[in-house]
């Protein structure tokens, strides 16, 4: 089996996949495609990311001489991808469906399905044979591909952790990355810091590693978000895993949306958090007490339910149940 990672983070789930696949005697690679070379390599947030991705999978797996794509189709029982769209694994999936290989695209994390915002036509996870979602919210996005409802690994093993307890930082997510509504940043975080100065909390800025702006230093942190959310007070993000990550770890999240984003899947909280259009609303957000995360949690649990499956066997063996149930014999 072949399981294609671009980012860090998608080691917490094709790690612990490989690991399962070889307990039932199917033997799996981790596949890391290198970034095409292009002007300004070294400055391309492909790069960045392929970089942090290298440094995450040091200790955790052995590191091959680099392989042409032809040997990785190979004899390949099935294709494992985060994405399908990405230059890199749209070209793999084509492949692999046309050599008669089953492709596999496990949802990465939250998606604007209709690419409703986006501005482009993805086709996101339509254009492999069976999609492993995160919950039911994502399966009803795909109305019409063959789904089965897997989860996270990572989100669930900080689900059942202890909740944040921290109260000391307002956490604040800067990701308007490939060159989605990018041109909102400076007036989004211009609202962010205005409601902070007006509730008189202190913001750390976190920045995705694809985002391309100069950020005020001395609120920008380079600390992980996950140890950033560790000790905040509240999350204030937009569009991102990361509101999920949030709310399963029980940290309080303000979904800000002051430029109008009109992707659904935040749309309805549920109860879970906060919705806020601009710095007045924000900001009395940013004043309130920091609830309990366990109460944090208990308020987020129907919206959680509904996008996250959180219970039952862990999401490695589904994910491995599918992958075995697909994949042809070599």
């Amino acid at each position: 089996m072949v399981l294609v990672a671009q980012a860090a983070y998608h080691l917490d789930e094709l790690l612990p996949l490989r690991d399962e696949l070889g307990r039932r005697g199917i033997p799996a690679t981790v596949a890391i495609p290198e970034p095409p070379r292009r002007p300004l390599h070294r400055l391309r947030p492909a790069v960045r990311r392929h970089r942090q991705l290298l440094r995450a999978i040091e200790g955790r797996a052995p590191v091959g001489a680099p392989t042409a794509a032809s040997g990785l189709l190979a004899g390949a029982g099935a294709f494992v991808v985060m994405n399908d769209w990405g230059a890199a694994t749209s070209s793999l999936v084509s492949a692999a469906r046309a050599g008669g290989i089953p492709t596999i695209g496990w949802v990465e994390g939250v998606q604007d399905f209709a690419d409703i915002d986006t501005g482009r036509s993805r086709r996101a996870y339509r254009t492999v044979d069976h999609v492993m979602t995160l919950g039911s919210y994502d399966a009803g996005q795909l109305a019409g591909v063959p789904t089965t409802v897997v989860g996270s690994g990572r989100l669930r093993r900080l689900w059942d952790a202890e909740p944040a307890a921290g109260d000391d930082v307002v956490a604040v997510n800067c990701n308007f990355t490939y060159r989605v509504l990018e041109e909102h940043r400076r007036a989004w975080l211009r609202s962010v810091r205005s409601a902070g100065a007006d509730a008189g909390v202190a913001l750390q800025v976190s920045q995705h590693a694809a985002d391309r702006a100069l950020l005020d230093p001395r609120t920008r942190t380079s600390e992980p978000v996950g140890a950033l959310l560790q000790r905040a007070s509240v999350f204030v993000s937009r569009f991102s895993t990361v509101c999920y990550e949030a709310l399963v770890r029980g940290v309080p999240l303000a979904y800000h949306n002051p430029h109008g984003e009109q992707v659904p899947t935040f749309r309805d909280p549920q109860g879970a958090f906060d919705l806020t259009a601009g710095v007045a609303d924000l900001g009395e957000v940013l004043r309130r007490e920091r609830p309990d995360g366990r109460a944090v949690r208990a308020a987020a649990g129907a919206f959680l339910e509904h996008h996250l499956r959180l219970d039952g066997p862990p999401p490695e063996l589904v994910a491995g149940d599918v992958v075995a149930d697909l994949r042809v014999e070599a």
